[in-house]
C-alpha cells in the first residue's frame, strides 16, 4: 500500500487517509457463498450467492454475478442473474445483461431493453401501497 502526500514521522502510528465516505462490500467473481448475507453498507456481487441478501443500502449484482435467494435493499441493480424475490425501497433496475426470475416489490422499476424478467411486480406508493401486475417480459 502506498501513501501519497503523507509523511510518516519516526515513532508515530500510521493512520490511513480516508478517501471516501461510502463503505462497500465486494464479493469477488471467484467467491461462492452458501448462506445469508446482511449488511448496513452497499454490496457489489461478482460471484455466486446461494442464500438471501439483506442490505440497508444498494445491492448491485454485476455481470457474471448470480444469486439464488431473495434480495432486499434500498436500491437493487441487476446485471447478472437472480432467481428469487427482490424488495427495493427506492428502485430496481434490470440492465440489458440482467436476468430475473421472481417477484419484485419496489417503488420504481426500470427494465432496460434486452433484459429478461419472468415474474410479478408490485410497485408505486412505497412498498406498503402496491399495484400488482403479472407479466413475462423479454426485451430484445
Amino acid at each position: 500500500m502506498a501513501v501519497i502526500g503523507q509523511k510518516k514521522e519516526e515513532g508515530t502510528p500510521y493512520t490511513p487517509t480516508t478517501f471516501s465516505h461510502t463503505t462497500k462490500t465486494i464479493i469477488g467473481k471467484t467467491v461462492v457463498i452458501k448462506g445469508n448475507l446482511s449488511s448496513k453498507e452497499e454490496m457489489e456481487i461478482h460471484g455466486k450467492i446461494e442464500g438471501n441478501i439483506d442490505s440497508e443500502k444498494k445491492v448491485d449484482i454485476k455481470t457474471g454475478g448470480e444469486v439464488k435467494g431473495n434480495i432486499s435493499g434500498d436500491e437493487v441493480r441487476i446485471e447478472g442473474k437472480v432467481t428469487g424475490d427482490i424488495t427495493a425501497k427506492s428502485r430496481t433496475v434490470i440492465t440489458p445483461q440482467g436476468n430475473v426470475t421472481g417477484k419484485i416489490v419496489t417503488e420504481k422499476l426500470v427494465i432496460e431493453e434486452g433484459a429478461v424478467f419472468k415474474g410479478t411486480v408490485e410497485m408505486g406508493g412505497g412498498v406498503t401501497k402496491t399495484e400488482t401486475k403479472t407479466r413475462e417480459v423479454k426485451n430484445g
